[in-house]
């Protein structure tokens, strides 16, 4: 449900629950027929949402970069170029893993 409403909201379309339907405000014309088949699977949640109030989201637009020779590249980034760099091959720094460690932590080897 939440990614219908984001994905509308993106969108710039809007929804309005009028007389046990919903209206449709879609102003940019940009409603599929996914859509429709989505918000007609969930009507009945939909409206519910609508009623309460709770169907609004407010999220806040990440302003747009201004134009510039190059960027500053994050240390995270700097990291997988190097990685890339040194074994362009390789795929292993997309891999994540994890153990489950059990027994007694010894705090002072592990700071080494």
């Amino acid at each position: 449900m939440d990614e219908l409403i984001f994905k509308l909201n993106q969108l710039g379309i809007k929804l309005r629950a009028k007389e046990g339907k919903i209206e449709v405000i879609d102003p940019a014309e940009k409603m599929t027929n996914e859509l429709i088949r989505h918000i007609r699977d969930n009507k009945s949640e939909l409206l519910s949402l609508l009623r309460s109030g709770k169907g609004k989201i407010n999220y806040k637009a990440i302003p747009v970069a201004t134009d510039k020779p190059y960027y500053v590249a994050s240390s995270v980034q700097r990291r997988l170029y190097f990685l890339n760099n040194f074994d362009n091959e390789s795929l292993a720094y997309n891999l994540s893993y994890a153990a489950k460690l059990e027994g007694t932590l010894d705090r002072v080897k592990l700071e080494a």
